[in-house]
Formats: structure tokens, sequence, C-alpha cells
């Protein structure tokens, strides 16, 4: 009997072994198919944009030799599914829309935006660009065979079908003649459409942009009344500061120089001194508003607020003798015009009347105020401003 139980125990614990390997070994496999499938998961490739869009510009123009454009399509489409909506994918379905009669404004509602970047883009690639290394060829190679391309894609769209108006000039566009489209912009020739109104909308906004200022200036300085004993002066100085819209305001700092014709008096503790000697310095805030503006021409009110200084003395270590000047706080209004004459850089004429109070002490010998007619040279940070109107035939 106790062998018996001894082989029947027996049996069923090389049973549970037997068990418990098959399941160890299939846990072992399991774990193995996992761990495979993970590595596969992550070691699989991401598209790569730069090679897709490299290869994409590459082939789609064979295609188009061979008029195969359901292959053009597939192209189209597996670039903008891995790369997202691009605006190089979008010129070719325009042109492929137009060519099915299935175009509609709706369906690119950054129309205008896109026709000025291929403008700015076909404009680019095709000039004198310095290649830093052959990668950088072959991408702006393959960018210049895309955009030849669409040019013949489009030239051939206009031979053989007849086209609405919009429509005619936006394959103008994409065949290379840009200005076609920007004039009918200009004047309003597609009334009603969201192109036209994209276009007024743009046009304001780069009218009344914004940025940043620096000019130099020089011109005179005339004084009147009693202060017109010291004559009038030339000036040199320069304006630093901002815009906005119709508005701007710059920080003004001048000097002028050259001795006065004529002796004048000053008092300062109780000492009156007499020279011909003559240097004056002004410094302070000044504001603009823009009555009309346009991308060639501006006139603007002007004001200003600051401090103005004349010297009679100047110190000399030698001598001992200490600066001897008078002041007053100079408040001015008058008029700037401005000639924009590479639609971001500008020259212009400014003319102001000073209110002045220089107090000498003497019986009023400087009371006066004083007129100033300015030339200035201005820069403008307005470089986008500057490249987007280009871009629209400006």
């Amino acid at each position: 009997m106790s062998t018996q139980i001894i082989t029947e125990v027996f049996r069923l614990n090389s049973a549970s072994i037997r068990m418990s390997l098959i399941l160890v070994c299939t846990s072992f496999l399991m774990f193995g198919q996992v761990s495979e499938s993970l590595e596969r998961k992550l070691n699989k490739a991401a598209p790569d944009c730069y090679d897709i869009g490299y290869n994409a510009q590459k082939i789609v123009p064979e295609f188009y030799e061979a008029k195969e454009f359901d292959s053009i399509i597939s192209v189209l489409d597996y670039w903008e599914k891995n790369c997202g909506e691009l605006d190089a994918v979008k010129y070719g379905n325009i042109l492929l829309d137009i060519k099915y009669e299935e175009f509609v404004e709706a369906k690119y509602p950054d129309l205008l935006q896109l026709l000025v970047g291929y403008r700015e883009t076909v404009e680019y690639t095709s000039g004198n660009y310095f290649y830093y290394d052959r990668r950088s060829q072959e991408i702006i190679n393959a960018q210049n065979a895309y955009h030849a391309f669409l040019k013949s894609f489009a030239g051939d769209l206009l031979a053989v079908q007849n086209h609405p108006g919009i429509e005619k000039d936006i394959l103008d566009f994409f065949a290379g003649n840009f200005d076609s489209l920007t004039a009918g912009l200009d004047k309003g020739q597609y009334e009603g459409s969201s192109l036209q109104k994209a276009y007024n909308n743009l046009i304001n906004e780069l009218i009344y942009d914004k940025g940043m200022m620096m000019g130099l200036y020089a011109g005179s300085w005339s004084p009147t009344g009693n202060l017109s004993t010291v004559g009038t002066h030339p000036e040199i100085g320069f304006v630093y500061g901002g815009y906005k819209d119709h508005y701007g305001i710059d920080f003004i700092a001048g000097v002028r120089f050259v001795d006065s014709p004529n002796d004048y008096r000053i008092r300062k503790d109780d000492s009156t001194y007499v020279s011909n000697h003559f240097t004056s310095v002004t410094v302070g805030l000044q504001g603009y508003y823009s009555l009309l503006k346009g991308f060639k021409n501006e006139l603007a009110l002007a004001a200003g607020l600051g401090y103005d200084g004349i010297t009679i003395q100047s110190s000399d270590e030698d001598s001992g003798a200490e600066s001897v000047s008078v002041g007053t706080l100079n408040i001015n209004l008058g008029l700037q015009y401005r000639l924009y004459y590479d639609l971001k850089n500008y020259l212009a004429f400014d003319v102001r009347y000073h209110y002045l109070n220089f107090k000498n002490n003497i019986n009023g010998e400087l009371a006066g105020h004083a007129i100033t007619g300015r030339l200035v040279y201005g820069f403008t940070s307005s470089h986008a401003r500057q490249r987007k109107l280009r871009a629209l035939g400006y």
C-alpha cells in the first residue's frame, strides 16, 4: 500500500514539474516576442520631412512630364500626411483644383499669404544663392525644379482651358507673371472675393505697421525777437524711437554751434558775462500723429517737449574759467514730411516753432522763440514690411 502511494505521489509531482516547465518556457517565449515587438517599435524610423520634401520636389516634375496626375496627387497626399499642410503642397493642390474645376477660395483661407510667400521663395531660390554645402545645393535645386513644374503646369492650364477671372490670374501668377494678379488686387478688380478682402486688410496693416526707427538730422535754428541777436546757427543731432499705427514717439538730442555774429550778455551769480561765443544743446521727447500716410509718403503733425541750453563761456582748466549757461523749457509744434525711398528707410523734412523762455536776468535781452528746419535721414526696422510690399509689386 505504501509503495502505491509513493508511486502515485511521484507521478503527480512529475506531471506538475512538466507543467511548470511548459509555463516557464511559454512565458520566456512570450516575453521575448513582446520585447522584440517593442524593440521594433522603438527603433522604427520616423519620416524625415526634409527627405520627403526633397524627394517629392524631384519626382513630381518627372510625373508631370509623363502626365501621371494620379501619381502627383498621391505624392502630394503622402507629403501632406507625413509633414503637415506645407505651403509647397498647397501650391500643387491649387493648380490641381483648377485643373479639375474644383477650386474654391474657402479651401485656402490663407491664399494671399501663400501667393506672397511663393513669390518671395521663387525670387530667393532663383537668385545668387550661397551654398553652404552639397546638401544645401541639392535642396535648392529640388525647389527650383518644383517651381519650374508649377510654372509649366500653370502655363499649360492657361493654354488649354478657359478660366474665371481670378483663376486665370492665379494661373498667370504661378506661370511667372506676378504683377498681373497684384495689379488687379491693387485696382480692386476682385471685389467681393476673399482674396481681395485679405489684400485690403494686409495693405492697411502694412501702412500702419509698427517698429523702431533711428535718424540723423542737420538743419538750422533761427531765433526770433530779442533772441535773434545771437543769430541763426546750424544744428546736427539724432533721433531714436518707435512707431505704431498713426502714432510715433522718439528721443531727440542735438547741438548748435558757430559763434554769434553779435556779442550778447548773460548774468550769473551777480556777474555779467559778455561774449559772442555760442554753443547750444537740445534734448527732449517728440511725438507724431500721421495725418496722411502711404507706402512712400507720410505727413505727420509733430510736437515735442524738452530742454534747450545756451553756453556763453566754456569751462577751461588752465584759466580756471567755469562754464556759464542759461537754459529753458522747449515746447515745440510743427509738421514733418517723410519720403520712404525704398519702402523702409526715409528722407524727411521737419519744420518746428519752438516756444522758449531764456532768462538771462538782463532786461529780457534773450527773450524770444525759434524756428527750426531739419533734414532727417532715417532708418526703420520694417524689413518684413519691405519684403512683403515688394512681393505685392510695390
